[in-house]
């Protein structure tokens, strides 16, 4: 069933990308303190040009992201995988909530999942199954003006019980995007 809804979604997202623009550049530094994971991830969201404007102050507006990611954990067993790349190509709502009379100051609301290719099938001490996971995300932030945006998201990565062992991780982000 869930390899259905995925491949049923695929015709949608290419769609949507034909109807999209090239904004900005979205980077990010990422963490989870009680597993002492870090690292960094980029990305280059594709917009829609226009939101759906739902009311006077709310809009909803989709876009399109591939990323790079590089994730290290600090684990002091020498014989674990300590470094991980992770690729993404993630669909993401986003719901704006203007309430400062200007359109291009808002604070939002984003929830998104996509697939990733992840360079290794372990992490640490965690069997992720396979090299094609699942990036789910969820954050929040705050649009300053047309070119600046700064925010917070959690990432999960997951096989999503496709495969026999599924010993996903999440990581915290906080990230700036720069548009022009």
């Amino acid at each position: 069933m869930k390899k259905w809804i995925f491949f049923a979604a695929a015709p949608l997202l290419l769609t949507s990308t034909a109807f999209a623009e090239f904004k900005g550049i979205d980077a990010g530094f990422g963490w989870w303190s009680n597993e002492e994971i870090t690292g960094a991830r980029v990305g280059l969201p594709w917009y829609m040009p226009e939101p759906w404007q739902l009311s006077p102050q709310y809009a909803l507006t989709l876009y399109i992201e591939p990323s790079i990611a590089y994730w290290h954990t600090d684990t002091h067993q020498p014989d674990k995988n300590k470094t991980l790349w992770a690729a993404a190509l993630s669909p993401v709502l986003e719901l704006r909530a203007d309430y400062f009379d200007h359109k291009d100051r808002y604070l939002f609301v984003e929830l998104g999942a996509g697939g990733a290719y992840l360079s290794k099938t372990s992490f640490d001490d965690r069997d992720l199954g396979s090299h094609l996971q699942f990036e789910d995300r969820g954050g929040l932030g705050f649009q300053f003006n047309e070119s600046f945006r700064a925010g917070y998201r959690m990432i999960h990565y997951s096989n999503a019980g496709f495969n026999d062992s599924n010993a996903g991780f999440t990581v915290q982000s906080a990230y700036v995007t720069w548009f022009w």
